[in-house]
């Protein structure tokens, strides 16, 4: 009889920890840039979070889902000043090494952000390191430990560039707030070494406010965050001017946009 309880309970344990659900992201921090990296740079893909927008009425819940990485990864890759697009290496790897590793992300009971076909999911582990940021001495965060060694194994670079688009603030439309529905997307650029280390990271945010478009229609979300990312086009080139002695890419994202471009 003891026996069956200890299989029981075994079985039981196995089953709640498959259960067990653990999210993991890339924390906010912002990080200055460098006045320059060298070497050669790999935007490794976009994650979105998601949903962006849940909100009750009466008994119910209702969100706005965000599945679709690609959009706003080809805005961002069009404001790219030419000279900088030619750096940017567009880090695709081995796809059944890239399934095989988000497989291995699911079953480990891991969410995370929605990430790009291709790519593989990225987020920060428990581990920081000390670093000073206008004087303060701050801890930031590593890159996780399994997706970093992916990286290195399977990307000839010496930095690695993720972008994440989420909600930086929204405001529903409401007897209080005349109606107005606000919204602030915000575009993440975060850059880490290939020890995990963040060299830079910074939000690209911008603040509609009185828009009439529907906050229950998806791609209210989409336009206005591609609309976030165009109107700084400018501090984003601004601040890739940190990217002015890195190599030329091999397989560059100036050539995606080209070969976009001629798609009817």
């Amino acid at each position: 009889m003891k026996k069956i309880i200890l299989i029981f309970l075994a079985a039981f344990v196995i089953f709640i920890s498959s259960c067990i659900v653990s999210y993991k992201i890339i924390k906010n921090e912002e990080i200055e840039r460098p006045q320059r990296l060298e070497g050669r740079i790999s935007f490794v893909g976009t994650m979105l979070e998601d949903p962006v927008a849940t909100w009750s009425f009466g008994n119910y819940s209702y969100s706005v889902p965000f599945k679709n990485p690609f959009l706003p990864t080809i805005t961002f890759f069009e404001v790219i000043e030419p000279d900088y697009q030619k750096k940017i290496e567009l880090g695709l790897t081995d796809s059944n090494k890239v399934i095989s590793f988000t497989n291995l992300v699911s079953k480990a009971g891991i969410e995370t952000y929605v990430h790009m076909p291709g790519f593989i999911p990225l987020f920060d582990s428990s581990k920081s390191v000390p670093i000073k940021i206008k004087g303060i001495n701050k801890d930031s965060y590593l890159l996780d430990e399994d997706c970093l060694q992916f990286l290195n194994d399977n990307i000839d670079a010496d930095y690695y560039m993720v972008c994440i688009g989420r909600l930086h603030d929204y405001q529903l439309p409401n007897i209080f707030n005349g109606f107005n529905f606000k919204l602030a997307p915000e575009y993440r650029i975060i850059i880490y070494d290939r020890e995990g280390r963040k060299v830079f990271s910074k939000s690209y945010v911008y603040l509609f406010e009185k828009i009439k478009d529907s906050h229950m229609l998806v791609m209210t979300y989409y336009n206005y965050l591609n609309f976030a990312i165009i109107s700084n086009k400018n501090i984003i080139n601004e601040d890739f001017s940190m990217l002015n002695d890195c190599n030329e890419a091999k397989v560059s994202i100036e050539r995606f946009v080209k070969l976009f471009k001629k798609i009817p």
